[in-house]
């Protein structure tokens, strides 16, 4: 998130799974417990992460093809991205 406040950045991956700030746990009665996350975590122009996560300017995400093959496709459209721009 903070890498996106540099001008002329561009983030590229998957989007995050949106729970952030700190976890607090809890027991209710013995034996049973909870938590929740209880901080807001925002972009610096406000807009809320919660529930949303982090997103990339250029979603990619692995495939299990990618996987099998033992390919990278984050780091091969990152590549890509840098030769041409897009």
């Amino acid at each position: 998130m903070s890498l996106q406040t540099v001008p002329n950045c561009v983030v590229i991956g998957s989007q995050t799974g949106g729970a952030d700030g700190a976890n607090y746990r809890f027991q209710i009665i013995k034996g049973f417990g909870s938590s929740f996350t209880c901080f807001g975590v925002f972009y610096p122009n406000r807009k809320e992460t919660q529930r949303i996560g982090i997103v990339p300017d250029v979603e990619v995400k692995p495939t299990i093809l990618g996987i099998q093959q033992g390919r990278d496709e984050v780091l091969e459209r990152a590549v890509l991205f840098a030769k041409k721009g897009k």
